[in-house]
């Protein structure tokens, strides 16, 4: 191993001690590097809540942890009363759309839409309905950080708003994934969501087998770089059904998703801690296999997006200059 690899053993090591409530201490310089590596993989919180009740962990460490996790379960607070008046402005509109990942994730995981660290509202919607879902945003204080244009559609999977007042960023998705052989959007039916309670709404989120595959893929996608996509997949399987597990696991066969740890069979903390580097270099080397096996089916869309650069490089620059010139 490389002294990148040990180090990140070493945390995985502690991890597993704090959440087993084992006396194993480390120098206060350690233990601000150890909560650094615990928000770089989103599960900061997640560790506090298993873990509070540690009563090895000297007092001013815990207490730190304490307040590093409460600082971003506050963020998600704030995240969720966007989240709901987001819902409430689709819904009056009479606008379909899923939430993806985030509190809605969290709610339906962990039962707490505070233990899972987000970042960010990601919502999908269908691309015919995108100016729609931007007048809805603009009316609740959000502004556009991307220009479309009409290679848009070819080109790029989402919009990035940001709410300059609460400094919330919102993405808003016309498909999953930029290379549209991954996850075709016909496999995606708007008018069959299924809901997750949030503060008293019902959020629409994707089926169970659908959202696990797309979670699944979403996590190759970004090379596995976050604990948190893991222990997710964990906390997934372990919850669905057998049947909603057949059908997930006919999905990834169709999608060709292959998975390199086997079925995660039960919602197991310390399985997710155990893993070592050489696992995310496996599950690296499957996404590289997938992407490749996709290439054939994604060459002409990289032929003409190849092909097209000029012309998305002059339409951008002049769109930016046209908004510029608006008073």
């Amino acid at each position: 191993m490389n002294k990148e690899d040990l180090t990140h053993q070493m945390y995985l090591d502690y991890t597993i001690s704090v959440l087993e409530n084992q006396s194993n201490h480390i120098s206060d310089e350690h233990f601000d590097a150890w909560i650094l590596f615990l928000q770089q993989n989103r599960v900061l919180v997640l560790t506090y809540h298993y873990a509070k009740s540690n009563s090895a962990l000297p007092p001013e460490q815990a207490e730190r942890l304490k307040h590093v996790a409460e600082q971003s379960q506050r963020k998600n607070l704030l995240l969720a009363s966007h989240q709901i008046a987001l819902h409430r402005a689709f819904q009056k509109a009479n606008m379909p759309y899923f939430s993806l990942k985030g509190l809605t994730l969290s709610m339906r995981l962990y039962g707490d839409f505070t233990l899972r660290q987000s970042r960010d509202i990601d919502i999908l919607i269908q691309s015919e309905q995108l100016e729609l879902a931007h007048a809805l945003l603009l009316g609740l204080g959000y502004r556009r950080q991307t220009i479309p244009s009409s290679y848009d559609f070819l080109n790029e999977k989402e919009y990035k708003y940001y709410h300059p007042a609460h400094r919330i960023l919102l993405e808003l998705h016309v498909r999953l994934f930029s290379n549209r052989a991954l996850f075709p959007l016909k496999l995606i039916n708007f008018k069959s969501p299924q809901f997750i309670e949030l503060q008293g709404e019902n959020i629409p989120v994707l089926p169970n087998a659908l959202e696990y595959t797309y979670l699944w893929t979403h996590a190759a996608v970004h090379n596995w770089a976050r604990m948190l996509w893991l222990s997710d997949l964990v906390a997934f399987w372990s919850q669905m059904t057998s049947q909603e597990q057949a059908e997930a696991k006919l999905l990834m066969r169709e999608l060709d998703v292959r998975t390199s740890l086997g079925d995660f069979e039960a919602n197991n903390w310390s399985f997710v801690s155990r893993l070592k580097p050489e696992h995310y270099t496996g599950m690296k080397r499957m996404w590289f296999l997938w992407q490749f096996n996709h290439s054939v089916s994604y060459k002409w869309y990289e032929i003409i997006r190849i092909l097209t650069i000029p012309y998305r490089k002059w339409h951008k620059k002049k769109m930016t200059n046209h908004r510029k010139s608006k008073p």
